[in-house]
């Protein structure tokens, strides 16, 4: 039965105590840059001092999401340079001889090359599937979105000629008005006028 993981990894490294404090309590965690275990209470010192509290600290149960490539074994202090397939673990050669021995094991550079084709193969399908549909959908949207604003602008010119035909009928009618009422109006004060003469002595 394979095993987990974090299974596969305490299988692989057993308990480790804390290479800061070197007390028995056991090393919970584990800063990637200086590659050393670390109890809770270091860990959290470690955390805070501003040497190094940039630095990248993780759970032991989560050092197969390392970059294997710079890490090295806890129980024996060497570089890994293979991955178990049946714990799916990085391991070093020690580690074959003791814990793993008759595994189905990988070279850790074979297996990155590997990952490096499986990733390369799916973007160049991405590119040759995917990208010139979504290409023609962005000219499509594209083309869409000038005929839209084209649609708008017209509409918006009409609106605004039509306003100003409405203005000048405005104008046309005020003035009209306008001038009716001054014409009334002279004529009107004549007719005041011409009763002040008439009652004049």
């Amino acid at each position: 039965m394979s095993l987990s993981k974090e299974e596969g990894l305490v299988h692989a490294q057993t308990a480790v105590s804390c290479n800061l404090c070197e007390s028995e309590a056991p090393g919970e965690h584990y800063c990637h840059d200086c590659k050393h275990t670390l109890c809770s209470q270091c860990e959290l010192i470690h955390s805070k001092l501003p040497s190094t509290k940039g630095h990248k600290i993780v759970l032991r149960t989560q050092i197969h999401d390392i970059d294997t490539r710079t890490l090295t074994c806890e129980e024996h202090g060497e570089d890994v340079t293979y991955h178990c397939e049946k714990c799916k673990i990085p391991i070093c050669g020690k580690c074959v001889t003791t814990h793993h021995r008759g595994h189905e094991l990988s070279d850790l550079d074979v297996l990155f090359q590997r990952n490096a084709d499986i990733l390369q193969n799916y973007i160049s399908k991405m590119q040759a599937d995917v990208l010139p549909g979504l290409n023609k959908k962005v000219e499509e949207t594209r083309k869409a979105r000038d005929c839209y604003e084209k649609k708008v602008d017209q509409v918006q010119k009409e609106m605004e000629e039509e306003n100003l035909a409405l203005h000048k009928q405005l104008d046309k009618i005020q003035r009209e008005r306008l001038k009716k009422t001054i014409e009334i109006k002279e004529s009107d004060l004549l007719v005041f006028d011409k009763a002040c003469n008439r009652n004049q002595f």
